[in-house]
């Protein structure tokens, strides 16, 4: 790779031996090069293949050297935590982010509730424990103060990574409804429920991925449900399904969606099971 021009200390302009243009990025990667100089390839933390006028390239060019730095930081720690890869996009998004969100003065008050705070960390523990490792890191090795609220904020950018890059607000919003859900059953039945079982986590899980499913548009492969299957299902289990209903009507209301009665069915199920057997115990 050839030295072409830099944007900052940490993301420049270089070109291929086939005479492509990429923007990379990495610690240092930009400063004390002239042009023409060769770059070493281990410098290379992320590349971005460049076009005249793109938006990668408007959108690197903006940004602060040391928002890139704190980036790249933050990922090598969160990565391994929540075992997957950023992809370059998501890598962008999350600079994106960090360089307002270092830089502004005061919190978002609406994401300064306790009980938000509480909800994310139950319902996503894994996430939730990444963005604190990483915040943790960030504040010690460049000396910044994060705001509070950032947690929870990273915390959701942490969800889209890790479920295949769906909005922000969407993760919200998942959140949201999945609290609700949770709410309504432990209402109905009288239990309050224990996020440290399996069968908790589970229950959790399959709420996520029937969002994740709901909100990028994926259809599943599902054949036709027998009528006599959610019948049966009624009848075994009538307390259990009127709470499927009241969650049912809970979803429609806010999501503008309707449960499938196979959906029903499998809610009617992990609901049995999560609070059947924490009874047991």
């Amino acid at each position: 790779m050839k030295f072409v021009k830099n944007f900052n200390n940490n993301a420049a302009l270089v070109e291929s031996s086939d005479n492509v243009e990429w923007v990379v990025i990495g610690n240092g990667i930009g400063f004390g090069y002239h042009v023409g100089d060769i770059i070493d390839d281990a410098k290379i933390d992320r590349r971005f293949k460049a076009e005249e006028d793109s938006d990668t390239m408007k959108l690197v060019s903006g940004f602060d050297a040391q928002v890139l730095e704190v980036a790249s930081a933050l990922v090598d720690v969160v990565e391994p935590l929540i075992n997957v890869k950023f992809d370059d996009v998501q890598f962008l998004v999350l600079v994106d982010h960090l360089q307002y969100s270092l830089k502004k003065n005061s919190d978002e008050m609406f994401l300064n509730d306790q009980s938000v705070h509480w909800e994310i960390k139950k319902l996503f523990p894994v996430e939730f424990n990444a963005a604190e490792a990483g915040i943790q890191k960030i504040e010690s090795e460049f000396n910044l103060s994060v705001q509070k609220n950032e947690l929870i904020l990273l915390t959701y950018h942490l969800i889209n990574v890790k479920e295949g890059g769906h909005a922000v607000q969407d993760s919200m919003k998942m959140s949201e409804l999945i609290s609700g859900i949770i709410n309504i059953i432990q209402l109905d039945t009288g239990i309050i429920l224990d996020e440290k079982t399996f069968n908790y986590s589970r229950f959790v899980s399959h709420l996520r991925y029937l969002f994740i499913r709901h909100f990028n548009n994926t259809e599943i492969d599902r054949a036709e449900l027998d009528p006599e299957l959610l019948a049966m299902m009624i009848s075994r289990y009538p307390q259990v399904y009127k709470t499927v209903e009241k969650i049912v009507h809970y979803i429609r209301e806010r999501a503008n969606w309707d449960l499938q009665a196979d959906e029903q069915v499998y809610l009617v199920l992990h609901i049995w099971r999560v609070t059947h057997r924490q009874e047991e115990n």
